[in-house]
């Protein structure tokens, strides 16, 4: 399976990528680390993009992705993941990552790219504050469990937008942002029914 993890600087992707990572055995790849696959960078982006078309129904990968530009290169049936966080903890986090200094330059750059990538279509949104990867991670699992009738590592699973749902169980604030007049597979109802 391929998990795209989206989000901003320091909203919360790489501490819910390693939980998955010990979820689902996955490899990490952090936005343009697939440049190491080759010299060139178009070489690169094709080989990546093989990869992780074959991770659809094959090995787990998580690709935590902070620039918009990288979206693109999700193949269909990935598991598309929004981490948000709100713009004070952005910029705590990005402070504490600066050993304390947090620049005037830097915390408007942090302003401006906030929500930036909160408009696409996901079957996720995490809250990276407050939800708990542990309780997405099981979500998870057991929903391509259900769906797929085998384990994570050779299940495959597809997942269609629905619309939007508030409320917080387990860990998940919404789920399938974006509407459309396709109909939740097993997966989505899964969430639904735990949100309920």
């Amino acid at each position: 399976m391929v998990f795209g993890i989206i989000g901003e600087n320091c909203s919360g992707k790489s501490t819910l990528a390693e939980k998955m990572k010990a979820e689902f055995g996955a490899e990490i790849v952090t936005g343009k680390d697939y440049l190491r696959m080759a010299k060139s960078e178009s070489e690169a982006v094709s080989l990546f993009r093989e990869k992780l078309c074959r991770a659809v129904s094959g090995d787990n990968i998580i690709y935590v992705i902070a620039d918009p530009e990288h979206m693109k290169l999700l193949p269909d049936g990935a598991i598309r993941i929004l981490v948000k966080a709100d713009i004070d903890t952005i910029k705590e986090r990005f402070k504490a990552r600066m050993h304390g200094n947090l620049p005037a330059p830097v915390a408007g750059m942090l302003e401006k790219k906030h929500g930036m990538v909160d408009s696409g279509s996901y079957d996720c949104c995490f809250d990276g504050v407050n939800d708990d990867p542990a309780s997405l991670c099981q979500t998870l699992r057991k929903a391509a469990e259900d769906e797929s009738g085998n384990d994570m590592e050779t299940g495959s699973l597809i997942i269609d937008p629905i619309s939007p749902i508030s409320g917080s169980k387990d860990g998940i604030r919404s789920v399938c942002i974006d509407s459309s007049e396709a109909r939740p597979t097993a997966f989505a109802e899964e969430i639904i029914n735990s949100l309920a």
